[in-house]
């Protein structure tokens, strides 16, 4: 089992200061990539948990290690399953939840296109497009 898993959003809090009130967003995430070369890392869902609908200019790499989660991507539902790999384009309203009653774990890579900077920060135009 993988451990020291950082609570919820803190990378996003501290770039667009938000803060998540429903417990459904608490999931953990795990920063997995020398941040100077790249973003990439983990994710943790607890059953009922998710990641509300938003998006961000970097395109985006989900590679699904356990559970089966709902990955909403531009309207259209997928029900994933283990060793799914989902590809999300720049701008693309995605969204993540764990319906189910096992924990979904997934890797999460941000794409550098365009001259985008993979590193974290304001210039990725985060944005959720739901309630927090």
């Amino acid at each position: 089992r993988l451990s020291n898993f950082s609570v919820i959003f803190q990378h996003h809090q501290n770039n667009i200061g938000k803060k998540q009130k429903n417990p459904k967003h608490l999931i953990q995430w795990k920063r997995c990539s020398d941040m100077s070369i790249g973003w990439s890392g983990l994710v943790r869902f607890s059953p009922g948990q998710e990641l509300p609908l938003h998006k961000h200019d970097p395109p985006e790499i989900y590679y699904i290690l356990e559970g089966k989660p709902l990955i909403h991507l531009d309207g259209t539902e997928i029900r994933a399953k283990p060793l799914s790999c989902i590809s999300i384009p720049s701008q693309c309203p995605h969204k993540v939840v764990n319906d189910s009653d096992q924990e979904v774990l997934i890797m999460y890579v941000y794409m550098e296109v365009n001259g985008n900077s993979v590193k974290p920060g304001q210039n990725h135009n985060w944005k959720f497009l739901e309630e927090v």
